[in-house]
């Protein structure tokens, strides 16, 4: 899911919006790597739960704002990249 979709899905948020830009550079510092080897930070099946539930506060429209979401959409693309990169076994 991208930062522009994310209105879409919460109209409610018209209120309180930012730029395009501004939660695509929230999301995009949200989802870099922290650490030179992702398998020194959770396992597999840990990081996928947490892009999960990640995902799910940031589309809770009563519980995150924008620039939140953006954050937390990013968390979750974050650790699905390590996921990825550490793999199952």
């Amino acid at each position: 899911m991208f930062v522009s979709d994310f209105a879409a899905l919460n109209p409610g948020y018209s209120c309180f919006m930012t730029s395009d830009d501004e939660l695509r550079h929230i999301f995009e510092k949200a989802a870099a790597l922290k650490a030179s080897d992702p398998r020194d930070q959770l396992a597999h099946r840990h990081m996928i739960a947490l892009a999960d539930h990640f995902e799910g506060w940031a589309l809770d429209k009563q519980a995150a704002t924008p620039k939140q979401a953006a954050r937390l959409m990013g968390h979750a693309e974050n650790m699905r990249q390590l996921a990825e990169l550490v793999g199952p076994g």
